[in-house]
């Protein structure tokens, strides 16, 4: 039993807890067990956009795009502003091919998104799914005016030129990272 198990035990009640536990099963690989924990955060605070857009994410990478979508739409409109959950929203509409919904749902949080690193990398992230090099540089660019050390970024853009023929910046990225490292 984990810390996270004692304290749900404790207080089942509590919905940051059991989206804490949720986080945990995920990373661990138990998707049934993190949407189990979910249901019972939305079973107790319906508006929990979180919930939502964790659900939503869980879903997409299971490939259950229609439940996915139903998640994400919920989220946003819970919450139209919150940029997590338009960037939910805009992985699952470019996975069911819905390229510009997934567009809309990136310009908004572009346009709205005070610079948030987390917000800024979701951002990197769309356009790299959607195929557009040239925004997903820009974000990464802003992002890194921010933070020149964003391992996350440099470890994933690495990955990403390497897999879409750009050795150069891989090598670029790959070195920048090794830099960084202790």
């Amino acid at each position: 039993s984990t810390a996270l198990d004692r304290l749900v035990q404790k207080d089942p009640k509590n919905a940051e807890l059991l989206a804490a536990r949720a986080r945990a099963y995920e990373g661990q690989g138990e998707f049934k067990l993190a949407l189990a924990d979910l249901d019972t955060v939305l079973a107790l605070q319906a508006d929990f956009a979180g919930a939502r857009v964790h659900r939503a994410r869980i879903l997409l990478a299971q490939n259950e795009l229609a439940k996915a979508r139903e998640e994400a739409d919920a989220a946003v409109k819970a919450k139209a502003d919150d940029w997590s959950a338009l960037l939910a929203r805009a992985a699952v509409c470019a996975a069911q091919g819905e390229f510009d919904s997934a567009r809309a749902d990136l310009k908004k949080v572009w346009d709205s998104a005070s610079g948030e690193e987390d917000a800024l990398f979701g951002l990197v992230q769309g356009h790299w799914a959607l195929g557009e090099e040239k925004d997903a540089d820009r974000a990464a660019e802003k992002l890194f005016q921010k933070n020149p050390r964003h391992v996350a970024l440099l470890g994933a853009r690495g990955l990403w030129y390497a897999d879409h023929g750009h050795p150069e910046q891989a090598r670029a990225a790959s070195a920048r990272l090794l830099e960084l490292s202790p």
